[in-house]
């Protein structure tokens, strides 16, 4: 099968989401099947990619010489894609539920299958472009999501969540712009892509930057405050930040640019490596702690998913 049809489960929630942006469903039984039918049908094609996609590149738009949109299939993609191809539609279904009688259910679930799309597009991603693309979106399409009901602490969640994911993504794409610059292609390939012509400082520095900026969604020290903040939003929202899309598509990130593009052997032993292990081991440590001195439960399994990439 065509690496094409990758595309498939990617635009499938983000045209059901749009769609319904566009023109609300208002009726609660066909919202639900709506939502659940997309849901399902993007979840089927991950298999079916999982199973039948050949393991080649695919380039689906080019901007310039340097920059393109590029998709891949490959065991890590296959295996962050089926764990949350699983996991969506049961936090959709109990959604349902939870949001009853919420006045703005019909935006809350256009967000909530289009941001199932984007992580996808995460999954899939060839290179540190396409996957920044993603990943930017994956903040865009979530930030009404945590300020979903619109009172103070809301909107201020929205903002300290748009405020440190946006920061970090801006890190994120220096690190893109300087290992691009100085000595990868960028392109996923296991064992890195680092080609041998590079500036050693510059890179390790780069690398630096991208495992802050990466792993801001995975509320690595010292951008992690947004996470017990954002527990403020709906109940599904928080199991969407915490245990499927947000926090484990910044861990698949960081894990993409450490494996994929600069190497293990190229930051064995080195200052970035200690720094970044430093940074790790800390963040475990202090999520820990604070998740037991917390006494709002919701805030405590927020600290406890701290990740440490």
């Amino acid at each position: 099968m065509s690496p094409l049809f990758l595309l498939i489960p990617i635009l499938l929630p983000l045209a059901g989401g749009l769609a319904m942006l566009v023109r609300p469903i208002k009726n609660v039984k066909r919202r639900r099947i709506w939502c659940e039918a997309v849901t399902c049908a993007a979840s089927a094609c991950v298999w079916a990619a999982a199973l039948f996609v050949r393991r080649d590149p695919v380039s689906v738009y080019s901007f310039t010489r340097g920059f393109a949109v590029n998709f891949r299939l490959d065991g890590m993609a296959n295996v962050f894609a089926l764990m949350i191809s699983i996991m969506w539609p049961l936090v959709l279904l109990y959604a349902f539920e939870y949001m009853k009688g919420d006045e703005a259910r019909n935006r809350f679930f256009a967000f909530f299958i289009m941001t199932y799309g984007v992580t996808l597009g995460v999954c899939y991603s060839a290179d540190m472009i396409t996957m920044y693309l993603f990943f930017e979106m994956l903040t865009l399409v979530t930030i009404p999501l945590v300020s979903h009901y619109g009172g103070h602490e809301s909107m201020y969640a929205g903002r300290k969540y748009a405020a440190y994911t946006i920061g970090g993504a801006s890190l994120g794409f220096m690190a893109v712009v300087l290992t691009t610059m100085f000595g990868a292609s960028g392109t996923f390939t296991y064992g890195g892509s680092i080609d041998g012509t590079y500036d050693t400082r510059m890179l390790l520095f780069a690398f630096v930057l991208g495992f802050v900026g990466f792993g801001a969604k995975a509320a690595v020290f010292p951008l992690h405050d947004w996470l017990p903040t954002a527990s403020v939003a709906p109940t599904p929202v928080t199991a969407l930040l915490h245990a499927v899309a947000v926090v484990n598509s910044g861990v698949f990130a960081v894990m993409r640019m450490t494996y994929y593009v600069f190497g293990a052997d190229f930051l064995r032993g080195t200052i970035a490596q200690a720094i970044c292990l430093v940074l790790a081991i800390f963040s475990l440590l202090f999520g820990a702690v604070q998740a037991l001195r917390e006494r709002h439960f919701k805030r405590r399994l927020a600290y406890s998913t701290m990740r440490a990439p």
